[in-house]
C-alpha cells in the first residue's frame, strides 16, 4: 500500500513556493511537480488547505500564549526535546512560543549546550560556572560538550569520568570532570526526568511524545 501523503512531509519553505508558483499564475502541474508528487489537483488543494489551516492555528495560539507566563512544565518539555536533538525552531512550532522566548528559557536553565558545528574532542568548550561540579555518581546523565550528546557516568576515578553517550552509539569514553556539564539545576529546578534517556530515545521519538503533550496541554488552556 502506498504511503499517503500529509503536509507532515514537506517543509515549509516548500509549500509556500508552491503558493507563490501559483499566486504568480503557475500551473497546478508544475506545483505537483515542484512538490514531487503525481499530478493531483485535488490532493494539492488538500496539501495547500492543510498548511493554511496549520499557520491559523499557529498564528491564534501564538498570540494566546503572548499574554500567558511561561510554565516550569513547558521549559521541562523543550529541554528534554533540545537536549535529544530537536532544533529550536522545530520546538517552536509545536510549543506555539518564539524561538526568541524558548532560547532564553534554555539559556536561563543553562540548558544551552548544544553545538551545530562540527565538534572535536581535543576542543576545549566553556561551560556555564552553574553547570560545573567536580565529581558526578555512578548512573547520572550529563552532557558532554565533546562529544555534543547526552552522556550516562559509569564511574569516577579522580578527576577521570567514565562515560557513555546517549545519542544512539552508546559509545564509552573517558572525560576530565571539568568537560561535563551537570545537569542539577534541570532536575532540581524543573523536575527534567533525565532518566528517560536511558531509554535511549531518539529525537523523532521524543519529538512525537512531547507534540502529543503539548497538544494536550494546549486543549487544557
Amino acid at each position: 500500500m502506498a504511503k499517503r501523503i500529509t503536509i507532515g512531509d514537506f517543509d515549509e519553505g516548500k509549500i509556500l513556493d508552491v503558493i507563490a508558483l501559483l499566486e504568480s499564475g503557475g500551473t497546478k502541474k508544475a506545483a505537483c511537480d515542484l512538490l514531487g508528487i503525481r499530478y493531483n489537483t485535488k490532493k494539492l488543494d488538500e496539501l495547500i488547505t492543510a498548511y493554511q489551516e496549520r499557520v491559523e492555528v499557529r498564528t491564534r495560539l501564538r498570540k494566546k500564549n503572548r499574554t500567558k507566563a511561561v510554565s516550569k512544565l513547558e521549559v521541562s518539555e523543550w529541554v528534554t526535546s533540545y537536549l535529544s536533538g530537536e532544533s529550536i525552531s522545530s520546538i517552536s512550532e509545536y510549543a506555539y512560543r518564539s524561538e526568541a522566548v524558548i532560547k532564553h528559557h534554555l539559556s536561563k536553565y543553562s540548558a544551552l549546550l548544544r553545538r551545530n558545528d562540527k565538534v572535536s574532542e581535543l576542543e576545549y568548550f566553556e561551560l556555564p560556572e552553574e553547570s560545573i561540579k567536580p565529581f558526578f555518581k555512578q548512573g547520572e546523565i550529563a552532557w558532554s560538550p565533546k562529544h555534543n550528546c547526552l552522556v550516562e557516568v559509569r564511574k569516577q576515578e579522580d578527576l577521570v569520568v567514565s562515560v557513555t553517550t546517549l545519542n544512539g552509539d552508546e559509545k564509552n569514553a573517558y572525560v576530565y570532570s571539568w568537560d561535563l556539564a551537570s545537569l542539577d539545576k534541570l532536575t532540581e529546578e524543573l523536575d527534567v526526568n533525565l532518566k528517560k534517556f536511558d531509554r535511549r530515545l531518539d529525537a523523532s521519538e521524543v519529538r512525537s511524545l512531547l507534540v502529543e503533550a503539548m497538544k494536550k496541554s494546549n486543549k487544557l488552556k
